[in-house]
């Protein structure tokens, strides 16, 4: 029994665990339910027989506990909550199930919807029906998720804080203004323009391996692609594996972007173009408009 108001991700979850499954779908009538919808948004009655279709691998003491859909072996992947690497936790996803039973369990114990939380991994959203097969995954990788911040103890209010010494937080500003106006006036300047302190390696120089990301069409996510390269490699390579990636969403032509910059010869290495270790590029797929950092 659970209110019409209630996720079915509820029922979801107490049914796994009464049942010893992993994994199961709901479907009303033939038609698969959305379990971070309640019964209410998926137009149940208030008395409603639901069938379970069990996709976890096994039951109990291993036995397999359906056909059609079977998990596959279990990953244990990491749920990193806010960035914070002391807010990490482990849950175990069959290999060829789908993350939405995963996220479901993940909110309710944090007492959270689905909704509220956003799943990112390698810099693209994670959708509730990808599996680890889709995702060539191999365990020990981290999903990371935004979520609401549950308030500690009584934390004082911003508010209250700048009323404790007004005085002293207008000096503040005062002084700012006063002797910082030149940098005021050019934020974006400042932001963008240092470079690594260490100079390119010299022409003749052995090839070297190095890490760069790709922000894919100006995206906000904490976490960016990274490409493992040689800077002896062309862009050509990174242009041919990036359309390769992301053809299955929708990719069909990318341009790169590096400081501001079009990076229009494709045939040069990565030592040539100044790129090195640690470096972003924005990657702008079919034809949309770079905007300057």
């Amino acid at each position: 029994k659970i209110k019409k108001v209630d996720p079915l991700s509820k029922l979801v979850t107490v049914y796994c665990q009464q049942h010893h499954f992993s994994e199961v779908r709901l479907e009303y009538n033939g038609r698969g339910l959305d379990p971070t919808k309640s019964l209410y948004e998926e137009g149940l009655p208030s008395v409603a027989h639901l069938d379970a279709v069990v996709m976890g691998e096994t039951g109990v003491g291993g036995a397999a506990a359906g056909s059609g859909g079977g998990g596959g072996r279990p990953i244990q992947v990491k749920f990193r909550i806010n960035g914070k690497s002391t807010s990490i936790e482990t849950i175990s996803v069959p290999f060829k199930s789908q993350f939405r039973s995963a996220m479901a369990s993940f909110a309710e114990k944090r007492q959270v919807t689905v909704a509220q939380c956003k799943f990112i991994f390698d810099g693209e959203d994670l959708r509730p029906m990808d599996t680890p097969e889709g995702l060539d995954l191999e365990g020990g990788e981290i999903v990371d998720v935004v979520m609401p911040e549950k308030p500690a103890g009584n934390p004082v209010s911003s508010a209250s804080v700048a009323a404790k010494k007004p005085s002293a937080v207008r000096a503040a500003v005062e002084s700012t203004n006063n002797s910082n106006s030149r940098a005021r006036t050019s934020p974006r300047r400042a932001r963008t323009s240092p470079r690594r302190a260490t100079a390119s390696p010299p022409a003749n120089a052995p090839p070297a391996k190095i890490s760069v990301k790709t922000n894919r069409n100006r995206n906000k996510a904490p976490k960016q692609k990274t490409w493992k390269l040689v800077d002896t490699d062309t862009l050509s390579k990174l242009k041919e594996d990036y359309v390769k990636l992301y053809k299955s969403k929708g990719c069909r032509s990318v341009k790169f972007y590096f400081e501001n910059q079009l990076l229009q010869d494709v045939t040069k290495t990565f030592r040539e173009l100044g790129i090195g270790e640690g470096d972003m590029m924005y990657a702008m797929e079919n034809g949309k408009v770079y905007k300057p950092v």
